[in-house]
């Protein structure tokens, strides 16, 4: 796995890629993005799981989900992650920032810049 993070403040700005596990390579895109999500939930000390919805990047079949957690009593906060199966390639990348301060509209922007790039 590659990963990339910037953070500014109490805001972290993730992406990642890695080739899709030999386990996974016989599963639809669909369930390889649900137990990405599921996992992700799972592994989010005090995570809750928000929203989530499918949609397409150049056609390719992907999931986006928001998650609230409250890690040792401390802040909440909001997670938007997406994530996208292009062949043998998993993409995530997303946005962390506290929930008092998460500006959804923002953050859709923020993600709405990713493109795959040719392989």
């Amino acid at each position: 796995m590659h990963s990339f993070e910037l953070q500014a403040g109490d805001e972290d700005y993730v992406v990642s890629y890695a080739d899709l596990l030999p386990e996974m390579k016989g599963l639809v895109p669909a369930q390889i993005l649900e137990k990405l999500r599921d996992d992700f939930v799972q592994r989010t000390s005090g995570a809750k799981l928000v929203g989530s919805k499918p949609f397409r990047l150049d056609g390719k079949p992907g999931l986006s989900w928001v998650i609230e957690a409250n890690a040792r009593g401390g802040p909440t906060y909001r997670i938007k992650m997406a994530a996208v199966v292009a062949g043998d390639r998993l993409y995530q990348y997303g946005f962390v920032g506290p929930r008092d301060t998460f500006d959804e509209v923002a953050v859709d922007r923020y993600l709405e810049t990713f493109e795959l790039a040719p392989r």
